[in-house]
């Protein structure tokens, strides 16, 4: 396992909170990126800088930004990876004719 609690190309549960895993998604090395790197280190100094009043807010972020799924299928994965991914148009979406 790595340090997000993934193993590297191998299919991962997505756990949320003590619910079972939900889904099987191959990780991306999302978290391994500079923008991650960025608001992890600044949600980092918000813990080590907030007031008890603010601390339990900070670790919060924190903890959910840790908890985040490195999948491709999500807006944050494409800004911080850079780039959209292509998606695949699910269905016949013609126009009907009234």
């Amino acid at each position: 396992m790595d340090r997000h609690g993934t193993q590297s190309g191998k299919l991962t549960g997505i756990n949320r909170g003590d619910a079972p895993a939900r889904m099987l998604v191959t990780p991306t090395d999302m978290k391994d990126k500079s923008t991650f790197r960025y608001f992890h280190s600044v949600a980092t100094a918000r813990v080590d800088h907030a007031t008890s009043k603010d601390k339990e807010i900070a670790q919060n972020v924190l903890r959910q930004l840790d908890a985040l799924p490195p999948c491709a299928d999500t807006a944050f994965h494409a800004y911080c990876k850079g780039h959209n991914g292509r998606q695949e148009q699910a269905g016949n979406f013609e126009q009907s004719r009234l």
